[in-house]
């Protein structure tokens, strides 16, 4: 649940993803985002994918890329 939150946050809203991806920066350590995103499997991203009908390269490359400092 928590990846399928994060994505629809991140694609899904008004907030530019820049600014978004800022803001998320502000909040967490970026050393504990990448802890965090480090703990979701390839089967999490299935299953998210599966259940938003989104491409589940898509999904963690999205991921992915809010972690990135």
């Amino acid at each position: 649940k928590d990846i399928a939150d994060i994505y629809a946050l991140a694609w899904y809203s008004d907030t530019n993803f820049s600014i978004l991806k800022r803001g998320i920066h502000e909040i967490y350590d970026p050393g504990k985002i990448s802890s965090t995103i480090s703990k979701f499997t390839g089967n999490d991203y299935k299953l998210v994918s599966q259940a938003i009908r989104t491409d589940k390269h898509k999904v963690s490359r999205g991921i992915a890329e809010l972690a990135e400092v």
